[in-house]
């Protein structure tokens, strides 16, 4: 079982750099990697369908008079959580998926804050939650995307080598493709672009 500690060691490791004893080490390398951590592990959330993360909730409907075409029904985006993966109604076979596509969500920013416009009424969602402070229940593959992600994130702050960043994301998603083929279900992968957070940070 891994901790905070234990994945940012494993991502100074993938940077070559020498680990820190505690967290909190003062060092720069120390300082710069801990800053990308939260976001890192929310990133690995959300490039795939981790099971451990998944939770599977009714959605609260709110007033809202969308200009969406086909897209009537407004519900609040749920707190603590990093993906909407499908929409559905009670009852109906989560299996289908021809039936599920039918439903159909869209993530809109009103006002700041992010709402679900689909066209299911009454909709239940399978969501993964943001588990940042939750390393206990972090599988073995998951630690070691985390540890690829942030060290990513943090390679051009800490090496300066842009190529060093581009490693580590083929590494990343090295470890999404080895979780998707140990699950035996390659629908479970999201596509995986790079965010806008480590847009930022890259450039």
């Amino acid at each position: 079982m891994a901790d905070r500690l234990d994945i940012v060691n494993k991502a100074l490791q993938n940077l070559g750099e020498s680990t820190i004893v505690d967290l909190n080490d003062k060092s720069a390398r120390s300082v710069k990697i801990q800053k990308f951590y939260n976001e890192a592990i929310r990133e690995t959330l959300r490039a795939y369908r981790w099971s451990f993360a998944e939770r599977t909730i009714k959605l609260d409907k709110i007033d809202y008079e969308s200009n969406i075409g086909n897209l009537p029904f407004a519900y609040v985006y749920p707190e603590n959580v990093v993906a909407v993966i499908v929409l559905f109604v009670a009852g109906q076979d989560l299996e289908n998926l021809n039936a599920l596509k039918k439903n159909r969500k869209k993530i809109h920013n009103v006002d700041g804050k992010k709402i679900i416009l689909s066209n299911v009424e009454e909709a239940h969602a399978i969501v993964t939650y943001d588990e940042s402070s939750n390393e206990e229940i972090f599988d073995d593959i998951f630690v070691s995307a985390v540890s690829y992600q942030l060290a990513a994130a943090a390679a051009i702050s800490i090496t300066g080598d842009a190529k060093k960043r581009n490693d580590m994301i083929a590494l990343f998603q090295r470890e999404i493709e080895t979780a998707a083929s140990v699950d035996g279900n390659e629908n479970n992968i999201v596509p995986y672009n790079v965010s806008s957070f480590e847009e930022e940070r890259y450039n």
